[in-house]
């Protein structure tokens, strides 16, 4: 008669960056001014690539005065086709820009300049992804879907929007939200920020797994 092995205690200790933004960031745009749309990550179909182009021109198409900017690598050649002859189609051409990818100072400023962060994904895989904790880091609000471990950083209504994966219609309404709500925009970024510093700083992500460390038994 063996003795079953104890089970192993599982930690999370969660992602913590550097923080380069110098402190919350204060933006007063206003009913009617050009809002900034930012998406980060690899140019993939599951990151919701053609999901967010077909969101934007709904957008464009009930008049909202929007920018979209895309940073990052294409995942494929015939993807990157695909959508822009999405573009093409649908008439949005001058108001998408694909960045490329950024890093260093030019990347920050990007950030810096951008009124709301959409983040699209379905993502098989979308555990805890570092873009949505840059855009926290910059105090922008955040739209993206219920799924998979995103919800675990956005939170629906207190430091961004959440909509289901794959719904255009959803993702265009919640961007309409923030859009024409600039007290909503700052006070979604401003909470981002603050759950920034308490969660997720580079310190914060190092005293977590120091901790972590010295929990564990002899």
């Amino acid at each position: 008669w063996g003795m079953e092995a104890s089970p192993p205690r599982n930690t999370v200790v969660v992602n913590g960056i550097e923080d380069e933004a110098g402190g919350p960031i204060m933006r007063d745009k206003q009913p009617g001014d050009r809002i900034r749309l930012l998406f980060t990550a690899i140019l993939v179909p599951s990151k919701g690539v053609d999901i967010l182009l077909r969101a934007f021109a709904i957008m464009r198409r009930k008049g909202l005065n929007v920018d979209l900017r895309l940073m990052g690598k294409w995942g494929s050649d015939e993807y990157e086709r695909e959508c822009m002859a999405l573009i093409e189609r649908e008439g949005i051409r001058d108001r998408v820009e694909f960045l490329g990818l950024r890093m260093g100072e030019v990347k920050l400023q990007d950030f810096r300049d951008t009124d709301i962060f959409c983040f699209p994904s379905h993502y098989e895989a979308e555990v805890n992804p570092v873009v949505l904790i840059e855009a926290l880091e910059f105090s922008i609000p955040i739209v993206t879907t219920r799924w998979r471990g995103i919800p675990l950083i956005v939170q629906d209504e207190v430091n961004g929007l959440l909509i289901e994966p794959k719904d255009p219609q959803a993702m265009a309404d919640a961007v309409e939200r923030l859009v024409t709500d600039p007290e909503l925009r700052n006070r979604l970024g401003s909470t981002g920020r603050r759950i920034f510093e308490e969660r997720y700083t580079l310190e914060r992500h190092l005293r977590d797994m120091e901790q972590a460390f010295l929990r564990l038994p002899e």
